[in-house]
């Protein structure tokens, strides 16, 4: 049992993983992304929306 009739051939492999982490880093981009427009985007509604009116920002002790 020798090391190299078990292995599969890299050359072989390569092809796969390199078409496959252009896309996998796009995907994670995108997500990473719209994750920051959807916060940037809801900024000024969830104040309004868990904050009693007059109150900017959470006080240190308020919880």
């Amino acid at each position: 049992m020798s090391g190299p009739e078990r292995c599969p051939d890299l050359r072989t492999l390569r092809p796969a993983r390199s078409r496959r982490a252009p896309f996998a880093g796009s995907v994670g981009n995108f997500v990473e992304w719209y994750g920051s427009d959807v916060h940037g985007d809801f900024a000024t509604v969830i104040p309004a929306a868990f904050l009693r009116a007059g109150e900017g920002a959470a006080r240190p002790g308020s919880w």
